[in-house]
């Protein structure tokens, strides 16, 4: 018995190829891992069913000089699938013909640069000093002015 507002659908689910520890296949060929059970989880919560499609390109989905997107996110785009779970990176352009929800998994990626010498001569210099204590004052000023002008 369905709850009032949910319709039950078949979705076709991809995952674009087994990928440790997120999809991996058992002795018997089922799925399973971190993106069966979220799905699984999904499927039970909104109550639909599917079935797991496989992309034959095996990739996750780049566009060419024409437009048209491979893998994952070209399936996604020529509606041969209903949604995906999977590892993909969400990029400017693939927002663009695809709907991504939250992702599940942040990788905390980033790009580090080693911080600048400072001139030990530099800290020293007169001009320096006057200048760092006169924004200094600015800034108190600023402040001051800020809290007691109505």
């Amino acid at each position: 018995m369905e709850e009032e507002g949910v319709q039950s659908f078949m979705a076709r689910w991809l995952p674009p190829h087994v990928e440790e520890p997120f999809v991996t296949k058992n002795s018997t060929n089922h799925y399973e891992g971190f993106c069966i059970d979220l799905l699984n989880e999904m499927a039970a919560i909104l109550k639909f069913n599917y079935t797991i499609i496989e992309v034959q390109d095996g990739s996750y989905g780049i566009e060419d000089e024409t437009g048209r997107w491979n893998g994952i996110i070209g399936v996604l785009q020529r509606h041969e699938a209903d949604l995906s779970v999977s590892a993909v990176t969400i990029t400017y352009s693939r927002v663009e013909v695809v709907d991504f929800t939250l992702p599940f998994m942040h990788l905390g990626i980033s790009i580090l640069l080693a911080r600048a010498k400072e001139d030990s001569e530099k800290c020293l210099q007169s001009n320096q000093w006057i200048t760092d204590n006169m924004q200094s004052k600015a800034k108190g000023f600023g402040a001051i002015s800020y809290c007691t002008v109505e």
